[in-house]
């Protein structure tokens, strides 16, 4: 019998993690990453060197394996849509990563499904940030919609001073932007859920994380919270 084999969109890290594991199942692997020396190139089964966004790479990579999947959010969500259309297994679904992508499109979905968020706003001009600034006030957030991590694609606004240099930092209005009214937040805490093929729902124990410099540095397990956190 053949080994199930697993395509990953992305070679990274988190895609090397998911191999070294899935390989304890018999699981054989194949990534699409641009990297040829990417973390996960050393012990996958198969390489496509593409861009994340090459529609016929993702294609190819989905012909060569019998599920796919993803390993971050920055790819090309809409023929991974077209691929699950035509009957290709797609986990988590292309949806869920379309809406992701998206910090506005994100926050708007949790806002419509009543789950708590902070005040946002779209930004589509200079302007339009200096209006929102005067109802959110000091300091203020401003996030480019698409693209950010580790601190990347973010602005912290301190006063207004700083709402120029902001808005250039973060493109000048070539690309999507949203503020966020700002939140004293004590400490950050996540939680894992993973859902399998049958609905069946698993969660991990709740954890603690400590950024520098907006990068994650540590993370303590458990988190240092009461059991009526951990409930909620």
């Amino acid at each position: 019998m053949d080994r199930m084999k697993i395509g990953i969109v992305g070679g990274g890290q988190l895609g090397k993690m998911m191999i070294l594991e899935g390989k304890k199942l018999g699981l054989s692997f194949a990534i699409l990453d641009p990297t040829e020396d990417c973390p996960a190139s050393s012990i996958a089964d198969e390489h496509i060197v593409k861009d994340f966004y090459d529609r016929d790479a993702i294609r190819e990579l989905a012909k060569i394996t019998d599920v796919l999947t993803y390993e971050f959010e920055d790819i090309n969500a809409e023929v991974l849509m077209d691929l699950e259309n035509e009957g290709y297994k797609i986990y988590p679904s292309p949806e869920t990563l379309h809406i992701i992508q998206n910090k506005f499109n994100q926050k708007t979905f949790l806002d419509k499904h009543n789950l708590p968020v902070g005040d946002f706003e779209k930004i589509n001009t200079l302007d339009e940030l200096y209006k929102i600034s005067d109802i959110y006030g000091f300091p203020l957030l401003l996030k480019s919609c698409r693209g950010g991590y580790d601190g990347k694609g973010n602005y912290f606004i301190k006063g207004r001073e700083d709402i120029p240099l902001a808005y250039e930092e973060l493109g000048g209005g070539k690309s999507q932007l949203m503020a966020e009214i700002y939140i004293d937040f004590k400490k950050e805490v996540s939680v894992i859920a993973a859902r399998g093929m049958s609905g069946e729902i698993r969660t991990y124990p709740l954890v603690e994380n400590i950024h520098e410099n907006n990068i994650l540095k540590t993370t303590i397990v458990p988190a240092r919270v009461s059991e009526e956190i951990v409930k909620k």
